[in-house]
């Protein structure tokens, strides 16, 4: 649904898909990633760093290892506690 990702500029966002995901094809992922990055080109070009997307190498899961670091890094929160207890 990149048209209700674009509603997020010029705010950071991660798309967190597995290259495996039955439920959501990496190909639509990288579509709607595409459709948003482009969203961000023609509303704040300048924050266009700020759409990411990380792949994982499985399926449908929660991948920590890139969110907690992207969570950090934008909005300062999650803590090395919290990280152990996912």
């Amino acid at each position: 649904m990149y048209d209700i990702s674009g509603l997020i500029v010029p705010r950071p966002v991660l798309f967190v898909n597995g290259v495996h995901d039955a439920i959501f094809p990496i190909e639509r992922t990288r579509e709607a990633f595409a459709h948003t990055q482009a969203i961000y080109g023609a509303i704040a070009p300048e924050r266009r760093d700020l759409c990411e997307l990380y792949e994982g190498s499985g399926g449908h899961r929660y991948y920590s290892e890139r969110v907690w670091p992207f969570l950090r890094h934008h909005f300062g929160t999650g803590t090395k506690e919290s990280e152990e207890r996912t």
